[in-house]
């Protein structure tokens, strides 16, 4: 990995760092843009895990992740807490049940700038280091641990994790490869057209509508440069024109994906991550600050990358696509004690950010071919519809705002860990209403969940009278170079009366 560092460095036309000291503010401006997206998706989870929970552990749990956001937004101890937060990412997203890429790009992020040892600009470390106390020398030699990095030393960093994006984004591609949506050329066409997946699916379905074969061709060619992207990204930089592919592409992805895409807050954090890494600041006269760090700890580093490269090496062998299935089905793994060994590792590299994303698959793109209807009745005697799924199967925002347009129904609480697992399981359901009234079903528990939550949210004391019905079209089912908007015809084929009374949940006779 050193020496990989150090090719990539010199030998291709990697974006280099002109001015350490200002590529350092530069990324504390990044930490605080950066904060704030955080703060705000993991606040919205806090807030529902306090509805939906009442177990103290939630509690326990919101007031540490909270409190370490925070201070990793102002620069608060910014080593410390930056590692405690990355490491604690993946634990809080299991926890409540809302992990995803997102949070893989981000422990990536989180990474890179504790390397390059940022956080003594625009913080609050930067006021307590200016003193004289003990709190002072204590923080300067929390800093010392890694030292002043210099401008070779920070495009380093960069480059290390932009491999690591590099070899995620290929393991994506080889499930790509066997996907019969993405080799039909209709991934890009099925996922704008969705309205479970696509911020504007109205828009696209009138595009598809208007000019078919231009919408098509659009669809196949995008799919193309994803790929030569995803294929070819690593060898592309050491290309003049390929480095300026690379980087372009992935920015206008990362647009397209804010825009247009309903991902919650990970092209939030890839805009962040691409800017860190691509987008050096230019050169400018040096202004040293008042604070002197030690040299760059390098043989730590070294050693540090040393590690990675061979975790990334496992990783690869385990964890591809194809590769992984023969590696962890031959004799060595099969046949022996180490056959455990692949399970454990893999669960293992997720916590530093190592996870292959299987998305924009066919199971992905079908997510817009079932939905449930959640009604309750009111005061009045009326059908109010929950504000979370609407009639047509697009997303509603559950608390009526969306302060930077993730779409998530206001919460990963809702999206990752309800109506996004719900989706994907019911699309092998036989028995809709086994699904969805066996209590050992994931649709009965998920009824069970979203009528839970919106009971305890609008802190309704007596029973209440709630209706399900779920839709289905054929939304997904796209043909290339021709228009069907039939396609998208809703069909309602369950429903059911149920009474919850913050207890129990029963079922009630249809009317």
């Amino acid at each position: 990995m050193n020496w990989l560092l150090n090719f990539i460095e010199h030998k291709s036309y990697f974006p280099q760092v002109q001015n350490a000291e200002r590529e350092q503010q530069k990324a504390a401006v990044l930490r605080i843009f950066l904060g704030i997206i955080i703060l705000i998706r993991f606040t919205e989870i806090t807030y529902s895990l306090n509805i939906y929970y009442d177990s103290g552990t939630y509690k326990w749990a919101s007031v540490y992740i909270i409190t370490l956001i925070i201070s990793f937004t102002i620069g608060f101890f910014s080593p410390i807490t930056t590692f405690l937060l990355l490491c604690s990412l993946h634990w809080f997203d299991i926890l409540a049940g809302t992990f995803n890429l997102g949070t893989v790009v981000l422990i990536f992020t989180l990474l890179l700038l504790i390397l390059i040892n940022q956080g003594y600009y625009y913080s609050v470390d930067n006021l307590i280091l200016k003193g004289n106390s003990f709190l002072s020398k204590s923080l300067k030699s929390v800093y010392n641990l890694i030292g002043n990095p210099s401008k070779s030393d920070i495009t380093k960093v960069y480059i290390f994790g932009f491999i690591l994006y590099a070899s995620i984004s290929f393991g994506a591609l080889l499930y790509h490869v066997s996907d019969t949506y993405w080799l039909g050329g209709i991934t890009i066409k099925s996922l704008l057209t969705s309205s479970y997946l696509s911020k504007h699916y109205q828009f696209f379905r009138w595009l598809e509508l208007s000019s078919p074969i231009l919408f098509g061709i659009f669809s196949i060619a995008a799919g193309i440069f994803q790929s030569i992207f995803q294929f070819l990204m690593l060898p592309l930089v050491f290309l003049k024109h390929g480095k300026k592919f690379v980087v372009l592409w992935g920015l206008s992805f990362v647009i397209m994906s804010l825009l247009f895409i309903n991902l919650s807050y990970l092209p939030h954090v890839e805009l962040v991550f691409w800017l860190l890494v691509f987008f050096p600041v230019r050169s400018a006269s040096e202004k040293h600050s008042m604070i002197h760090f030690s040299n760059y700890r390098k043989t730590p580093l070294k050693r540090f990358y040393t590690l990675y490269s061979l975790i990334l090496i496992l990783f690869i062998f385990l964890c591809f696509p194809i590769l992984g299935n023969r590696v962890c089905g031959s004799r060595v793994f099969k046949d022996s004690r180490l056959s455990n060994f692949p399970k454990y590792f893999k669960n293992g590299i997720v916590k530093i950010g190592l996870s292959i994303p299987d998305v924009f698959n066919k199971v992905d793109l079908s997510m817009g071919n079932h939905w449930m209807l959640l009604y309750r009745m009111n005061n009045n005697q009326q059908w109010e519809l929950v504000p979370i799924t609407a009639i047509d199967g697009s997303r509603i925002n559950y608390l009526g705002c969306d302060i930077l347009h993730f779409t998530n129904h206001n919460t990963d609480f809702l999206y990752f860990g309800s109506t996004l697992l719900y989706r994907r399981s019911i699309l092998e359901v036989d028995n809709l209403t086994q699904f969805h009234e066996d209590k050992n079903q994931y649709g009965r528990n998920h009824i069970e969940q979203v009528i839970t939550y919106d009971y305890k949210y609008n802190k309704f004391k007596s029973s209440h009278l709630y209706k399900v019905q779920i839709c289905s079209s054929k939304s997904s089912e796209a043909t290339l170079f021709e228009s069907n908007a039939e396609r998208h015809h809703t069909e309602l084929i369950y429903t059911k009366l149920w009474t919850f009374d913050g207890h129990i949940l029963a079922e009630k006779i249809n009317d």
